[in-house]
């Protein structure tokens, strides 16, 4: 939404993640989308408030054609509903951001940060901004709505008592449960959606 749209009644946040490629080329690719969604409250102070999270799962079907070509429907999946949750023990424990070696280049799913100059500094400053609200038992500050998803998925999202979005964050867990990656909003103090002063993605290990 625009600035200041106060007629814009709803919303998504989109987070997606491209999973890693396993290391028999013939191994479909993949990645998750986690979805939250918003609605403006009937009230007064006019703030938000969370409706539902969407997860989903999709196959990659060849290179982007320019509508030449009409992909497939993304069949012969397992469904993922019946899939057994995200544990809170599997997000237990301290998680840094990763880095590179001396001798390698930048790597994509590394840190990408908005509104920060590109040097080292403020890489180091954005792993920090890009740090998880999730404690080292795995639970969600206070204030936070955490939904744990399948695929090894979450969802947390911290609103003001008066529906002002303050950050919006989801992640996955990779296969080996070592790494994740974790996508962070952080709003204005103000709330607006389209106020985010910092966005960004990284790649975490565990400790």
């Amino acid at each position: 939404p625009a600035a200041g749209d106060e007629h814009c009644t709803q919303v998504q946040l989109e987070h997606c993640f491209v999973l890693p490629q396993q290391q028999q080329q013939q191994q479909p690719r993949f990645r998750v989308k986690v979805v939250q969604n918003f609605k403006r409250a009937y009230s007064a102070a006019g703030g938000w408030r969370l409706t539902g999270v969407d997860l989903h799962r999709e196959k990659y079907d060849g290179p982007y054609t320019g509508k030449r070509d009409l992909a497939g429907c993304g069949g012969g999946q397992t469904g993922i509903a019946q899939q057994p949750p995200l544990q809170q023990q599997q997000l237990a424990g301290n998680w840094t951001a990763a880095t590179a070696g001396a001798d390698a280049g930048p790597q994509p799913c590394q840190l990408l940060l908005v509104g920060a100059a590109d040097t080292s500094a403020a890489a180091a400053a954005g792993a920090a901004a890009v740090a998880s609200c999730l404690d080292a038992s795995g639970a969600a500050a206070e204030g936070v709505a955490l939904a744990l998803l399948p695929l090894g998925a979450w969802s947390a999202v911290e609103l003001s008592a008066e529906g002002r979005l303050r950050r919006a964050e989801a992640g996955v867990l990779l296969e080996d449960g070592s790494e994740r990656l974790v996508s962070v909003r952080r709003y204005s103090e103000g709330g607006d959606m389209a106020g985010v002063v910092e966005a960004g993605l990284a790649l975490q290990c565990k400790q």
